[in-house]
C-alpha cells in the first residue's frame, strides 16, 4: 500500500472489528439491528427500531446495549427533537451534518456547513478543549405550511 492511501472499512467490517476489540462477536440480534439501521437511509424513530427488535424477539435491554455499542463504534448517532422524541441515523462514511427540526410537523432537514465546523474547532482550541464530536439541532418552524 502506498503512503497516504487510507483504506475505508465497510460498515459491517468496522462493526466486526469494534466487537472483536471488545472480545465480543456479531450475534444474530446485533446483525438484525445493524442490518435494519443500515437498510434505511433516513432518520429512524426509536419506536420503529423497537418494533423491529420486538418482531425479532430482541429484548429492550439487548436493543439498547446494541445501539450504545454502535454509537461507541461511531457507526450511528442519536439525537432528539424538541419534544424529546429519540432518533437514530447511521453516520459512518457520511459527511458531518446537522439538523433543522420543525417543531410543528417534525420535518428534519439536514445541512452541512464547513464554517460551523471550523468555528466549533476554534472555540475548542481557544479553551484548550479536545473536540471529539458535536451535534447541532436547530428547532424552528419550516416553510412547508404545516
Amino acid at each position: 500500500m502506498r503512503p497516504g492511501i487510507k483504506i475505508m472499512l465497510t460498515p459491517e467490517k468496522k462493526y466486526d472489528t469494534y466487537l472483536k476489540s471488545k472480545n465480543q462477536r456479531l450475534t444474530e440480534a446485533r446483525k438484525i439491528i445493524f442490518d435494519y439501521l443500515f437498510s434505511v437511509h433516513s432518520h429512524l424513530k426509536l419506536d420503529d427500531i423497537r418494533k423491529e427488535a420486538e418482531k425479532n424477539n430482541i429484548s429492550r435491554a439487548t436493543l439498547f446495549r446494541i445501539l450504545n455499542q454502535m454509537i461507541d463504534a461511531e457507526l450511528i448517532q442519536k439525537f432528539f427533537d424538541d419534544k424529546g422524541q429519540v432518533y437514530y441515523e447511521h453516520i459512518y462514511e457520511h459527511t458531518p451534518h446537522h439538523h433543522l427540526i420543525c417543531t410543528k410537523c417534525n420535518k428534519i432537514t439536514e445541512f452541512e456547513d464547513p464554517d460551523l465546523h471550523k468555528f466549533l474547532e476554534d472555540i475548542c482550541k481557544k479553551n484548550n478543549f479536545i473536540h471529539q464530536n458535536h451535534i447541532v439541532e436547530v428547532m424552528g418552524v419550516c416553510d412547508s405550511k404545516c
